[in-house]
């Protein structure tokens, strides 16, 4: 839980004919705190399609941390 990797390839959805520059987001402090709890309650999730509470704040900081 060190950060977003990223990375560019071209494909041609079967092989990979070439690898391009990648990078680390690295998370803060509080974003690694968050994505714990997000971690502790989710271990009581029964439906998967769902984002109670702390899971969906943590979806939300991906996500942005992603654009």
């Amino acid at each position: 839980m060190d950060g977003i990797d990223v990375a560019l390839i071209e494909t041609d959805g079967e092989t990979i004919s070439r690898f391009g520059p990648a990078a680390l987001h690295p998370y803060r402090e509080h974003e690694v705190a968050l994505l714990r709890r997000a971690l502790e309650e989710a271990r009581s999730l029964t439906d998967r399609d769902t984002r109670p509470g702390v899971l969906g704040e943590a979806e939300r900081m991906i996500t942005a941390a992603s654009t």
